[in-house]
């Protein structure tokens, strides 16, 4: 996939038109700028990669070899005759009439927004879902989560939604292994899938919060997801894609506390539960006295 600039065409336009205003008479010396620019933009177009022209390109290459012989042509006082002229007038018709033909059936589309995301995010930089500091702990589950967000850019929910899962469950394979001191999931534990990682962190208390996370994960989303009758809409993977991205941070969060150094910014995604307590219960005293005041 590569990214069109759309705009150029009103470029090309802009730069070739101006050759319909040359007259017979004129000097190469004083209308040089118009012939160079013009030769330069169709060198650029006739030999580019990215939109290349098929059937426009014998006309094209025609009106490009008029005008090098033309600038060619500069510092020997070099006067335009009717013939020239014609040559570039005409040359640049036929090469619009080709042009237009030939770029009529180009099969070209474009990206609409999905939720919040951008276009240009879901496809080239979805993993900046997570701050740098959360990628780096995590560089195993970045190629699917960008890749997730190229399927979620071109409508195909379904692979988004394996490629989001395969994020999610590399993450949970590390969280694995640090829960568990430095124990990695075996062959047959890594079979089990998520459901598998979920009893182990049970098992060796992992966050409650962050294990019934990926639990609703699993049984919401990943599950269905496997079962190849099921197939996921562009609502649904939107929502999936926030989901996963929530059970991952909170993964992250929960395995920094864990480390020597913990980053601040990483581990207040999972506040203590102590202190969510003595918030809810000011709260319910608060509301307590308003409604008696």
């Amino acid at each position: 996939m590569q990214r069109i600039n759309v705009q150029y065409f009103y470029r090309l336009a802009t730069i070739l038109r101006p050759l319909n205003t040359v007259a017979a008479g004129a000097k190469v010396d004083e209308i040089y700028g118009i012939l160079f620019a013009a030769e330069n933009e169709l060198r650029f177009f006739l030999w580019n990669t990215v939109m290349p022209p098929d059937t426009s390109y014998a006309s094209g290459h025609e009106l490009f070899e008029t005008l090098t012989k033309l600038t060619g042509q500069i510092g020997n006082s070099k006067e335009l005759d009717l013939m020239d002229v014609y040559n570039l007038t005409h040359g640049l018709e036929q090469f619009e009439t080709v042009l237009a033909a030939d770029y009529a059936r180009r099969e070209t589309f474009t990206v609409s927004k999905k939720g919040i995301y951008s276009s240009g995010d879901l496809v080239d930089r979805a993993e900046t879902m997570f701050s740098p500091e959360t990628q780096t702990r995590i560089p195993e589950a970045m190629k699917d989560i960008h890749e997730s967000g190229r399927c979620v850019a071109f409508e195909l929910p379904t692979a988004a939604g394996f490629h989001l899962f395969r994020g999610v469950e590399a993450v949970a394979k590390k969280y694995v292994t640090v829960v568990r001191d430095g124990i990695a999931p075996t062959e047959k534990e890594q079979n089990l899938g998520l459901g598998g990682y979920i009893k182990i962190l049970q098992e060796h208390n992992a966050d409650e919060r962050v294990v019934n996370a990926l639990d609703q994960l699993r049984r919401l989303h990943r599950n269905p997801t496997i079962h190849p009758e099921i197939i996921l809409t562009n609502t649904e993977v939107v929502t999936t894609m926030g989901m996963a991205q929530s059970a991952i941070q909170a993964m992250v969060a929960d395995m920094e506390k864990r480390a020597a150094n913990p980053d601040p910014a990483l581990v207040q995604v999972l506040p203590e539960p102590e202190k969510l307590i003595i918030k809810e219960t000011e709260e319910e005293t608060g509301a307590a006295a308003a409604a008696t005041a």
